[in-house]
């Protein structure tokens, strides 16, 4: 018989309210030692070990939290004689646990995150149950380096792809398109399919971290005031954006977003739609991806607003000279005041220093009539005179 860790973090699994009522309850109320004594056929399936990591409503988890339950599933499945581990969690927030512990747990040993739609006290509660086949499952042997999963109501889902669809339902999870993994009847497992994507042991993120670095989730809707953008940047070292459709949004979150990128803040484009991909235009194998990844690595080039690096789009005038600036700003360029063009307007931020420091040092020039036309495009003799004057200040 196999021995599987119970890691219990409360929600509604351990909840307590009016006898047999679903709701006005309380998260995180039972110890598991109490929701074990419930379920007397688990000792039939498993020996099983407690830990009662934390007892919380999960709209209390942390990031901090987080690598508290990382690093203790990974001291706890180091044991050779533990064969799993069942975590209990709180619905509302199951979904990005599981995403975290897929993408960060460095064991190949089956971990199940479960709960509860209905509270410990409600008249036919899920979570006994629940539990019941989380554990069945880390007993499988098939479950064995298929990443984190997850159990409920009677259905298999993966760590990386489930999400909560129902805020009422027992039955509140979901994969959408891609599907579940497969289902249980009771203690049996019946896996229909597995996901291709990296995970656990082969990801990156599987090194021990002490920390999470700070990023934020804007939300575009209609009339979404780029403001936002600016506020998140100041205490956040990263955005992720989730667009409308495709992962879309404004002219003047776009003007936002480079204006950002410009000064450090990194930029993930996604969308708000669950169902569907948002797509970039760079190409696995293509010649030029080993050029953009350096160009980016030494801060020379940066994506597009839209997530796009614009592979195949013509440069403007103004883009042009903010890569020339930051090839150059470390090759002793003046710092004089450089051409107040009459249309300087109409330059984005991000681009004004650079679009100064070398019109006064005379590497980049305007088009006429005291205008520098930053959207326009660079033609094929201004980028010789561009290379050419450049030259002369590269060490």
């Amino acid at each position: 018989m196999k021995t599987i860790a119970i890691v219990a973090t409360g929600g509604t699994i351990a909840g307590t309210g009016k006898k047999g009522k679903t709701a006005a309850y309380h998260a995180g109320e039972i110890d598991i030692d109490s929701i074990i004594e419930t379920i007397p056929e688990i000792n039939e399936v498993a020996h099983i070990k407690e830990y009662q990591l934390m007892n919380i409503d999960s709209n209390e988890m942390t990031h901090e939290k987080w690598l508290i339950l990382k690093n203790n599933i990974e001291e706890i499945l180091s044991d050779d004689t533990i064969d799993g581990a069942v975590v209990t969690h709180g619905t509302d927030t199951l979904d990005e646990t599981a995403y975290f512990l897929t993408l960060t747990l460095n064991t190949p040993k089956p971990v199940v995150l479960t709960g509860a739609m209905r509270p410990a006290t409600a008249t036919s509660a899920d979570g006994p149950f629940n539990l019941y086949q989380a554990i069945c499952l880390a007993c499988h042997g098939e479950s064995y380096n298929r990443g984190v999963l997850a159990l409920f109501s009677n259905t298999i889902y993966s760590g990386r792809d489930i999400e909560k669809v129902n805020n009422f339902k027992i039955d509140a999870f979901d994969q959408r398109s891609l599907g579940c993994l497969g289902y249980m009847q009771d203690q049996e497992v019946y896996f229909y399919t597995q996901t291709s994507k990296i995970h656990t042991i082969k990801s990156r993120f599987n090194k021990r971290i002490d920390s999470i670095k700070s990023v934020a989730i804007a939300f575009y809707y209609s009339g979404a005031d780029a403001k936002i953008l600016y506020d998140l940047a100041s205490d956040h070292e990263g955005i992720v954006i989730a667009g409308s459709g495709s992962g879309n949004y404004s002219q003047a979150w776009l003007k936002a977003i480079e204006e950002l990128s410009e000064k450090g803040t990194i930029f993930v484009r996604s969308s708000r739609i669950s169902q569907g991909i948002v797509f970039d235009d760079e190409k696995d194998g293509e010649w030029y991806l080993g050029y953009i990844s350096a160009a980016r690595k030494n801060n020379i080039v940066s994506g597009k607003g839209d997530g796009s690096f614009g592979i195949g789009e013509a440069i403007s005038r103004q883009d042009a000279a903010v890569i020339l600036y930051n090839i150059l700003k470390n090759n002793g360029l003046s710092n004089d005041k450089g051409i107040d063009f009459a249309d300087s307007d109409m330059i984005s931020d991000y681009a004004i220093d650079a679009i100064n420091v070398l019109s006064a040092n005379s590497v980049i020039n305007g088009v006429g009539d005291n205008m520098f036309s930053p959207l326009g495009r660079l033609t094929r003799a201004e980028a010789a005179k561009l290379i050419f004057e450049s030259i002369k200040y590269i060490k």
